[in-house]
C-alpha cells in the first residue's frame, strides 16, 4: 500500500470537486476561489489556432518525422 501524502490528498479532493462541484461540503471552503476560477475558465471560449500556424506546424512535424521515425540501422 502506498502512503497518501497531504498534498496528494488535497489534489485529489480538488480534482473531485472540479469534476462534481455539487459534492462540496462546508470544509471545502478553502477551494472556493480556485473553483470559481475553474468555472470562469470553463465558460471562456477555447482559443483557435491560426491556419498559417497549423500549416507551418504540420509541415515541420512531417519533416521531423522523416528522420525521427526511421529505425536505427543495426550495428554490424
Amino acid at each position: 500500500m502506498k502512503p497518501v501524502f497531504a498534498a496528494q490528498r488535497r489534489a485529489e479532493e480538488f480534482a473531485a470537486l472540479v469534476e462534481d462541484p455539487s459534492a462540496a461540503g462546508p470544509h471545502d471552503a478553502r477551494y472556493s476561489q480556485l473553483l470559481e476560477l475553474v468555472a470562469a475558465m470553463s465558460e471562456a471560449p477555447a482559443p483557435q489556432a491560426r491556419p498559417e500556424f497549423v500549416a507551418d506546424l504540420r509541415a515541420r512535424l512531417l519533416a521531423e518525422a522523416e528522420t525521427a521515425l526511421v529505425p536505427p540501422t543495426p550495428a554490424a
